[in-house]
């Protein structure tokens, strides 16, 4: 359906989608778009806004603008994590989400597991059930690394 209204309406959407079942078995999708214009999109009755192209095929969806990139980034890895967590894949490059071809991949800085003592040691600014995060800048994750060693 994207890939048509994309062709259809000349626009270059691109998407990062990630699916999740409700416990009464109904699905929904939690997820970013980028690319779809204002002006394809309504207010709803919660003041959201909606792509009734989308709503036409699939039903109730609402969108927002992004106003915090790191909230967001919290938010959608939370889901990513939750859905891999929930499905108890440990099927290795089993897919998890839909995104756009050619969207760009996260760039591995460092693959490990961190021991017990190492968490506990992290000033973690965030967490939940699912995720434990930290904003750094290159310099500060330097650091980090270097005590963890």
């Amino acid at each position: 359906m994207i890939r048509n209204y994309r062709r259809d309406n000349k626009v270059n959407i691109q998407y990062l989608l990630i699916p999740e079942q409700h416990q009464d078995g109904a699905w929904h999708m939690h997820g970013l778009l980028k690319g779809l214009p204002l002006s394809h999109l309504r207010i709803n009755e919660n003041g959201y806004y909606e792509w009734e192209k989308y709503t036409e095929r699939f039903g109730y969806m609402s969108i927002d603008l992004i106003r915090d990139k790191i909230a967001v980034g919290k938010y959608i890895t939370k889901y990513i994590t939750k859905s891999i967590c929930e499905s108890g894949v440990t099927e290795r490059n089993k897919k998890l989400y839909y995104a756009t071809r050619g969207l760009k991949k996260a760039k591995k800085i460092k693959e490990g597991t961190l021991t017990e003592k190492e968490i506990l040691s992290i000033p973690w600014k965030y967490e939940n059930d699912y995720i434990k995060s930290i904003d750094l800048t290159a310099e500060e994750l330097e650091k980090i690394l270097k005590l963890l060693k």
